[in-house]
């Protein structure tokens, strides 16, 4: 009987482990106006240079990306000047803001400012990886490195050292440390010695962002479907970050006066004659109110 149940137990291990694989070494690429294509060992590889600070990153363990078109991003425009070229183990590609360095083994990703000061890089050990159909992005976690962002979230305002779920819900009652809550943004900023920079996971499954929450040495985020689809943007300023991001997923129009006014809310007005009587009590008061809900 042990012996059945070491082998079952061999194989459920076999199983769960038999797909997981990292993206491996760059095979060959091919170059094209505003993007670079690379034929990975286990996938495929696109890098789109979309502004000087802006460049998109997107992988792939299947022989093509998918063809449906993104849920967020509304920009579609992209820049020509820029220069690419093969060094040693490594292709780097410059923009007039931004150095890209891609070791081709194995394919890990770095960024630097013009200076050449290091802003990003992937994990050494991982980088991008694939599990199943989980896909995760492994970064280097620097010492001083904070992290803002996802939206509606509860906790610090600075995330380092947390973990995060993207996925919707309606939970009522919440405290500081309820996750997930209503709002699902996979956007972040990192900041490190004053210079910032975003990064925007384009990405509709169900996603985490882990900023270090169980170790000091990498932080990560990934999805249990889908690709592994990024956009970085660079700063330094958090206002230019922003700006650029709000450029690719697209700006609000801007409000009618009256939502600008005080709005009244509270769980439930039952029944309504306690509803006419909040609006009666404001203007008896001469408070002023635009809206009740």
């Amino acid at each position: 009987m042990k012996k059945i149940i070491l082998f079952l137990l061999m194989l459920m291990t076999t199983k769960s482990y038999s797909n997981f694989e990292f993206l491996g070494n760059i095979v060959s690429y091919t170059k094209s106006e505003n993007h670079i294509e690379f034929k990975l060992t286990n996938g495929i590889f696109n890098l789109y240079v979309i502004d000087n600070n802006i460049i998109r990153f997107r992988f792939s363990n299947q022989d093509s990306f998918s063809r449906a078109p993104s849920y967020a991003v509304v920009y579609n425009g992209s820049i020509k000047e820029y220069s690419f070229q093969e060094s040693g183990n490594s292709f780097i590609l410059t923009t007039k803001e931004l150095t890209v360095e891609i070791a081709k083994s194995p394919c890990r990703v770095s960024i630097y400012d013009k200076e050449m000061n290091l802003i990003n890089q992937d994990e050494k050990s991982f980088g991008v990886s694939f599990d199943n159909d989980e896909v995760r992005c492994f970064k280097t976690l620097f010492p001083g490195e904070a992290f803002y962002g996802l939206g509606e979230k509860t906790g610090s305002l600075n995330k380092r050292d947390l973990q995060f779920t993207m996925w919707n819900t309606d939970f009522p009652a919440y405290n500081s440390r309820t996750d997930p809550v209503y709002v699902s943004i996979p956007f972040f900023i990192g900041m490190r010695d004053k210079k910032a920079y975003g990064i925007f996971f384009d990405n509709s499954y169900k996603s985490y962002f882990n900023f270090g929450a169980s170790n000091n040495r990498f932080y990560w985020f990934g999805a249990e479907k889908g690709e592994m689809d990024y956009y970085f943007i660079y700063g330094p300023e958090i206002k230019k970050v922003i700006t650029s991001y709000t450029m690719l997923t697209g700006r609000m129009e801007m409000p009618p006066m009256w939502a600008l006014g005080y709005q009244q809310s509270k769980w439930s007005y039952f029944p309504e004659d306690e509803l006419r009587t909040v609006a009666e009590t404001f203007r008896d008061k001469e408070i002023p109110c635009d809206v009740i809900y």
